[in-house]
């Protein structure tokens, strides 16, 4: 999730009365780790392989049935990974990891 749209969620959250429980809140989009790696690499130029890893176990088979994810009635974010991946914000993040 885009750091602009968790903080417009809480922002809107703010201004309201005290509820009960948690409220889930995700990104616009579901995205495998290594669908999100090689968009990182092409996005910051970098060469790389991305290896998909399954994850053994319990854990493993809970992520792979979306024990993860929000809820499908759960409000969400509207700022793609790609799209992020263009904005200014990405642009500053990135330029101080690519230093590293």
């Amino acid at each position: 999730m885009a750091v602009r749209d968790v903080a417009g969620q809480l922002t809107a959250r703010l201004v309201e009365a005290p509820g009960d429980g948690v409220e889930e809140y995700g990104g616009p989009e579901t995205l495998a780790v290594a669908d999100v790696a090689r968009a990182w690499l092409a996005a910051t130029g970098q060469r790389g392989y991305v290896v998909p890893v399954p994850v053994p176990g319990g854990f493993g088979r809970a992520v792979a049935a979306g024990a993860n994810l929000v809820g499908p009635a759960a409000p969400r974010g509207t700022l793609t990974w790609t799209e992020w991946l263009r904005s200014p914000e990405a642009v500053t993040e990135t330029a101080g990891y690519l230093r590293r």
